[in-house]
């Protein structure tokens, strides 16, 4: 009886501990792979494709049998909730999304809690306003007072560009049903559709957030007569303080034609991750994008104004930062 009993408590402690490991190895097989990186982007031939491909380079270089696949996504909004949802490992934001993300605001009903900040302030983006100079139109106060029918085409929704576009709008009291009201259209597309319907004549307008060197905003000015426009200098303090972008003046000769400045709003690009990546590779990865800035400049010219030394700072990246990155710019003294 004695040896039965024996027999029964061993056979319980062997089902507990094949439970236990079953439930173990499902964890795991939930946790990212810490050698395999999907990084969300936008889509192709797109600014952050570019980036997308330069960081992948950098980290595996970092850790040696690292492979990065660059996903070409919506951007920015589109990239935080798949990076919430476990879609991708690492993938690029803006300052200011990040914040809305963190608090579950404008675009995230709830707060992410899967997200972590890794680098921020890795360049300047503006808020451009490109209209063909064949339209006549020299602000965007002259679309409301003439109620003139613009052909107005944005990104998909999901980026930053189509929500800007409308947040920009409203504060010149513009909505798309007013502009379709007096004639015009609103139409989203890729980016590559967008530069040839300005080419054609099918549009009058772009408005996008748009780094130095942005392949759409280049060819655009490149292959069509556009006139760069300003924001309102009273409304872009309130447009900050709403949305938390930044003042940002799109400096002479950042695109042909372009050799006058244009004050408008803006923000930087972000390097965000999921939580679950392990310290150690968090640290690997912060520390291979930031300590490659000469390399990263070359491979594109918006990453030439990065600033690592102060990408850790909350008005440079809106994420509570990942302990790993963390490790990292105190480690540099960059951060106390």
């Amino acid at each position: 009886m004695r040896r039965l009993r024996d027999a029964h408590s061993m056979l319980f402690v062997l089902l507990a501990i094949g439970f236990l490991f079953t439930f173990h190895s499902g964890a795991e097989a939930q946790a990212p792979k810490a050698l395999s990186f999907r990084i969300a982007s936008a889509d192709l031939g797109s600014a952050w494709y570019i980036y997308g491909a330069a960081v992948g380079e950098l980290i595996k270089k970092e850790i040696p049998g690292a492979s990065c696949d660059i996903l070409p996504t919506a951007a920015t909004i589109a990239n935080v909730k798949m990076l919430e949802k476990g879609d991708a490992e690492l993938g690029f934001s803006f300052s200011n999304v990040d914040r809305w993300a963190r608090e579950g605001v404008i675009s995230f009903p709830q707060p992410t809690k899967n997200v972590a900040g890794f680098v921020g302030s890795m360049d300047n983006y503006y808020l451009a306003v490109m209209i063909t100079q064949k339209s006549g139109i020299t602000s965007l106060d002259q679309i409301k007072g003439k109620k003139y029918p613009l052909k107005l085409m944005t990104v998909p929704v999901g980026g930053l560009g189509e929500l800007g576009t409308r947040q920009l709008l409203e504060a010149y009291g513009i909505s798309y049903q007013d502009i379709k009201s007096w004639g015009g259209s609103i139409n989203h597309a890729a980016r590559s559709v967008i530069e040839g319907a300005v080419k054609d004549g099918q549009a009058d307008a772009v408005i996008h957030v748009v780094n130095a060197g942005h392949p759409m905003a280049s060819a655009i000015a490149i292959s069509s007569d556009v006139r760069f426009l300003p924001v309102r200098d009273d409304l872009i303090n309130p447009l900050c303080e709403k949305y938390g972008y930044t003042a940002l003046t799109i400096p002479p000769d950042a695109f042909k034609g372009q050799n006058y400045p244009v004050k408008t709003i803006g923000c930087h690009t972000t390097l965000l991750g999921i939580k679950s990546i392990p310290p150690d590779m968090a640290y690997k990865i912060t520390k291979a994008v930031c300590e490659n800035k000469e390399a990263l400049g070359k491979a594109h010219a918006g990453l030439k104004a990065f600033r690592p030394e102060v990408s850790w700072m909350p008005d440079k990246i809106g994420m509570i930062l990942h302990p790993g990155a963390v490790k990292f710019y105190k480690e540099k003294g960059w951060m106390k």
